[in-house]
């Protein structure tokens, strides 16, 4: 006899509202676990500074050798877990905008791409680290200084994800629920907007808008984890709606 295949209950759609919920705790994850492992165990706040001499540097990462491996270990563990968190997020935009629509995909681009970014800068960062005792100071310095590139310089993946995040709840869907509120596009917005200033970090070694600065790191940082956050709680409300009108 051919096999046959049970049909789709509501056990399934409730396994694959599940599986979203899953996937959507990675934000909060993503953030506890980055900020942990970068700026308590590995000493990243403050950071070594963007106007520090090599040997300043080096002394710096022999200090803490040990901290920012792990630590850095730690920031590659979590790091894919922004990019489940951003899955999650696509699926639910995708209800909202129908499967026609492209911005729920540029939303999950940015999202593995800032997820490929977190990797990269940690991997400089761990590197610079390696034999930190016995490498030469200057060699220490460039790596410190890639991956503080790597963090800030490739910040637009980042902002357009939450600009596409931000335009899609500005469009009206004929729900009776919506997934989420309008004013999360004007939030998102506003948080996309605070990235902009980091590109002038490579023009200013000290003051606010150097690498360890008041506005490109304490200010465009924390705008970034307030809205994996805030979006976090309500993307799990909106998978909550979802599983509510579609049990079957």
């Amino acid at each position: 006899h051919a096999p046959t295949t049970a049909p789709a209950g509501p056990a399934a759609h409730g396994e694959s509202f599940r599986a979203w919920k899953l996937l959507a705790w990675g934000g909060p994850i993503y953030c506890l676990g980055e900020l942990a492992s970068w700026a308590g165990i590995a000493h990243f706040i403050p950071p070594p500074r963007e106007s520090w001499s090599a040997a300043h540097v080096a002394a710096f990462y022999r200090q803490h050798e040990v901290g920012i491996r792990l630590g850095m270990e730690g920031v590659l563990i979590f790091a894919l877990f922004y990019f489940t968190f951003s899955l999650a997020l696509a699926r639910v935009m995708e209800r909202h905008e129908g499967s026609a629509g492209f911005m729920h995909r540029v939303q999950l681009m940015g999202g593995l791409v800032s997820a490929l970014i977190t990797m990269g800068c940690a991997v400089a960062w761990l590197t610079a680290s390696l034999r930190a005792g016995t490498q030469d100071a200057r060699n220490i310095q460039m790596m410190n200084d890639l991956g503080w590139m790597i963090f800030d310089m490739t910040v637009m993946a980042t902002l357009l994800q939450f600009v596409a995040f931000g335009v899609i709840w500005l469009r009206r869907s004929g729900r009776t629920t919506a997934l989420m509120p309008r004013w999360m596009s004007y939030f998102s917005f506003w948080c996309a907007a605070s990235f902009v200033s980091v590109y002038l970090m490579p023009s200013f070694h000290t003051g606010p808008f150097s690498w360890q600065g008041l506005i490109t790191l304490y200010i465009a940082l924390g705008l970034f984890f307030v809205w994996i956050v805030v979006v976090s709680v309500y993307l799990l409300r909106a998978i909550g709606i979802l599983a509510f009108e579609d049990p079957d």
